[in-house]
C-alpha cells in the first residue's frame, strides 16, 4: 500500500515514516463481502486487519453455554488481530463483514519482522495494544446473543408462556443441566429475572442479554408461529383471538370517571375488574382494527362482538351476564350519557390513549328484550383521514374524482350503502382542497372526526339544527365548499341542489346502489331533471372489499367456472384457469388470509354531453349507453378486474360485491 495512506490509517498516525515503511511495503488491500469471515475464534492470527471501508461485526460463542454473542461494530480506522500477533495467542473472538467492505492486511511475518529490526517500533505497538485492551474490556452483562446465528432448542420456548414471554420480553435459549439460560431483551430488569425464574421453577437462571429489535423480530418471525400451532382440540376459526388475547394492551382512558356506582354493580363484580374488562376488550379490538364492537346481552351469557374488515366475529371466550349491568354502566358514564335511563336509546363519545395515538368512539345503546345492547364505533384518525391517492387505487377513477373535485361549482354525489367508506371519501377530498383560501363548512351526523381548518357543525334535532336548515344558514357565512352529510329527504335534496345553484362546490353522500342510480334517487326526491342536470358534475358509488394480506398471499388458481360469472374478463381468456393471490392465514392477518379493506369505486361524469339526457328524464340504460361512448362513465367491474390483477383482492370479495349490486 502506499505510504501515505498507511500513515493515514489511525494505528500509524504517531509513528515515523521511516519506520512504518516496511509495513506499508507488506500491507495489501482486499475487498471483503458481505458475511465474509476476517477472523474465526480460537485460531492462530495470520493477518492483523485495518478496516478501510465498510463494517464488521465482531462476535463469539462461549464455551459455558454454547450460545453466539455480539461485541463491538468495528468501522473505518478500527483494526484487529495487532495484540494476538504480538502476545501470540488465538483469536478470542470471530469478526465478519456486515456489508461490501475493504480492509488493509498485514502479514503477521512481516509485523513480527519489522519489530524485531525496530524496538522503537515494537514499543509503540506494544503500548497501542495495552492501550487498546483497556479500551475493548467491557463488563459481562454487556454481551449480546446473537439471535440470528444461533441453532435454539424449540422445545426450551415452551417453558414460557407467549403471553408471559411478549410480557417479559424474556426467551428460553439453552439448557446446562439444571441451569437455564433466559434472553432478555431489559437484561437490567430485575424484578423481571425473577419474576421468570419463579416460573420456571427447578431451574437455575442465568440471565443474558438480546438487542430489543432483533428480540421482536425474532419473536415474530420464529416463536410465534412455533408456539401457535394449532392444537388438536383447537377451533382453527378462533386461532384469529387466541393471538391477540395474549398480547398486553396499552390502553388508558383520557377521561377518567369513577368506575361505576356500587349500586350499579353486579354483586360479584368489583370495579377494578369491570375497569380491566373494559380495557381489555378496546385494546383487543384495536389491535384486531376493529371498526365496531358489540356488546349483546343474551338470556345465559353477554356476548361480545368484534367487527374486522367488515365481518362481524364473535369473541370465543363468553362472559357471564354478572358484568352486563356494570360494564355498560361504566361506558354509559364515559361517554357522558344517563345512566339511570334503559328505555331508551342513547348516543355518547369517548377517547382512549392507545399507545401514543388518540383514538374516539362512538357509543350507542339501544333497550333489548335482555337489557340494553351497546355498540362502540372506533374513529380512528389513520382510517378515516387518507390522501386521495391512497384512497383510490385506480388511476383512472382517481383522475375522475380529481376532475369533479377540482370543478369551480356543482353538485359530487358519493353514493353507496352504509358502511361502505362514504364519508372517508369525502373527508379525502376535503383534505385535498382544504386551503387558507377556501372556507369549507360541513353539516353531518356526527362528525365523525375533527379537521383542523374546516367549520364542521353537528346536526341537533332538538335545538332545530338539520341538514336543510343549516345549508340555508351556510349561504350566508361566504362559503367556498359545503359538506351535506348525507341526503336522506326531499327538504335536504331540495337545499343541496340550491347552493350548488348559487355558485357552490357541494358535497353530499346518497344512499343508493351505484353512480346511474343516484341520479334517478334524486330524482325520486322530487328534485326536477333540469335542476339536477344543470347541478350535477359527477357521482362516485362505492364498496369496500377486503384486502389480500401482503404478508401470506400465495398463487392460488381457479376454475374459469367460477371467475367467468363475475364478467371482468372476456371468453377467450383464462381457459385453463385463472391464477390469482389469495392470502392463506398468517399472525399478521389472524388467520383470516386478509388484512385491511380497500376502496373500490364507480364513477360518472357529467358533462355538456350528457345534461340534456339528464334534463329529459332519460333512462338509466339511455344515459349509461351515452357516458360509456363518451368515456364518462367507469364501471364497478373495471375497478374490480384492476385489484384482481394486482393482487389486492380475491374472486371472493368481487363476487359478494358484483352480484349485490347486480
Amino acid at each position: 500500500m502506499d505510504l501515505d495512506a498507511v500513515l493515514a490509517l489511525p494505528p500509524f498516525q504517531a509513528l515515523d515514516p521511516t519506520r512504518v515503511a516496511p509495513l506499508a511495503a507488506a500491507m495489501e488491500e482486499c475487498p471483503a463481502d458481505t458475511d465474509d469471515e476476517v477472523a474465526r475464534q480460537d485460531t492462530d492470527a495470520e493477518v492483523m486487519v485495518v478496516v478501510l471501508e465498510g463494517r464488521l461485526q465482531v462476535g463469539w460463542r462461549d464455551v459455558e453455554d454454547g450460545l453466539e454473542y455480539v461485541g463491538a461494530r468495528l468501522g473505518p480506522g478500527d483494526f484487529l488481530g495487532l495484540s494476538e500477533i504480538l502476545l501470540n495467542v488465538a483469536h478470542p473472538r470471530s469478526a465478519w463483514a456486515t456489508e461490501p467492505s475493504r480492509v488493509a492486511l498485514l502479514p503477521r511475518e512481516a509485523l513480527l519482522a519489522a519489530c524485531a529490526g525496530d524496538p522503537v517500533l515494537s514499543t509503540a505497538l506494544y503500548r497501542l495494544v495495552a492501550e487498546r485492551l483497556n479500551t475493548m474490556a467491557a463488563p459481562v452483562g454487556a454481551r449480546i446473543v446473537d439471535l440470528a446465528r444461533l441453532k435454539l432448542d424449540e422445545s426450551l420456548w415452551g417453558l414460557l408462556s407467549l403471553a408471559n414471554i411478549r410480557k417479559y420480553r424474556a426467551l428460553p435459549l439453552a439448557r446446562n443441566g439444571r441451569v437455564l439460560v433466559v434472553g432478555f431483551a431489559n437484561a437490567g430488569d430485575l424484578n423481571a429475572i425473577d419474576d421468570v425464574a419463579r416460573l420456571v421453577s427447578g431451574y437455575r437462571v442465568r440471565a443474558v442479554a438480546l438487542d430489543g429489535g432483533e428480540f421482536e423480530r425474532f419473536l415474530r418471525t420464529r416463536v410465534v408461529p412455533v408456539l401457535e400451532r394449532v392444537r388438536p382440540d383447537e377451533n382453527p376459526r378462533d386461532r384469529w383471538f387466541q393471538v391477540v388475547s395474549q398480547k398486553s394492551t396499552d390502553v388508558r382512558l383520557v377521561d377518567a370517571m369513577p368506575s361505576v356506582a356500587p349500586e350499579e354493580r353486579g354483586k360479584a363484580i368489583s370495579g377494578e375488574m369491570v375497569v380491566a374488562l373494559v380495557n381489555r376488550l378496546i385494546g383487543e379490538a384495536l389491535e384486531l382494527a376493529a371498526s365496531d364492537i358489540h356488546v349483546e346481552p343474551s338470556e345465559g351469557e353477554l356476548v361480545v362482538r368484534y367487527r374486522v374488515d367488515g365481518r362481524l366475529k364473535r369473541r370465543p371466550e363468553p362472559l357471564d351476564m354478572r358484568f352486563h349491568a356494570p360494564l355498560v354502566s361504566r361506558l354509559k358514564a364515559l361517554g357522558r350519557m344517563d345512566i339511570a335511563e334503559k328505555r331508551r336509546a342513547q348516543d355518547g363519545r369517548l377517547s382512549v390513549e392507545h399507545g401514543r395515538r388518540q383514538i374516539d368512539f362512538r357509543l350507542s345503546t339501544v333497550p333489548t328484550r335482555f337489557g340494553e345492547k351497546l355498540v362502540l364505533r372506533i374513529l380512528d384518525p389513520q382510517t378515516i383521514l387518507i390522501d386521495l391517492e391512497r384512497l383510490i387505487l385506480h388511476d383512472p377513477t382517481y383522475q375522475a374524482m380529481r376532475w369533479m373535485i377540482e370543478q369551480p361549482q356543482g353538485l359530487v354525489i358519493i353514493a353507496g350503502p352504509t358502511g361502505s367508506g362514504k364519508t372517508t371519501t369525502i373527508y379525502s377530498a376535503l383534505m385535498r382542497l382544504r386551503e387558507d383560501e377556501i372556507n369549507i363548512v360541513t353539516i353531518e351526523d356526527p362528525i365523525e372526526y375533527t379537521i383542523e381548518g374546516i367549520s364542521q357543525v353537528q346536526v341537533n334535532d332538538a335545538a332545530g339544527v338539520s341538514f336543510a336548515n343549516s345549508v340555508r344558514h351556510f349561504l350566508r357565512q361566504d362559503p367556498d365548499v359545503i359538506v351535506v352529510g348525507e341526503t336522506r329527504d326531499p327538504q335536504t335534496a331540495s337545499t343541496t341542489v340550491e347552493a350548488a345553484l348559487t355558485g357552490h362546490l357541494v358535497f353530499t353522500s346518497l344512499h343508493s346502489n351505484d353512480a346511474l342510480g343516484s341520479v334517478v334517487r334524486m330524482r325520486e326526491m322530487g328534485v326536477e331533471s333540469f335542476l339536477l342536470a344543470h347541478t350535477l358534475v359527477g357521482v362516485v358509488s362505492q364498496r369496500l372489499l377486503r384486502r389480500t394480506c401482503p404478508h401470506c398471499r400465495q398463487p392460488t388458481t381457479y376454475h374459469p367456472d367460477l371467475v367467468q360469472p363475475l364478467g371482468l374478463f372476456g371468453k377467450d381468456e383464462g381457459v385453463g384457469g385463472f391464477t390469482f393471490l389469495k392470502g392463506t392465514g398468517c399472525l399478521n392477518c389472524n388467520y383470516q388470509g386478509y388484512k385491511g379493506r380497500v376502496g373500490v369505486f364507480e364513477s360518472l361524469r357529467v358533462d355538456e354531453r350528457l345534461r340534456p339526457l339528464i334534463a329529459a328524464g332519460e333512462t338509466m340504460i339511455v344515459i349509461e349507453k351515452a357516458a360509456r361512448e363518451a368515456g364518462l362513465f367507469l364501471p364497478l367491474r373495471e375497478h374490480c378486474r384492476h385489484l384482481l390483477i394486482n393482487g389486492i383482492t380475491t374472486p371472493e370479495e368481487v363476487a359478494r360485491v358484483l352480484f349485490v349490486t347486480d
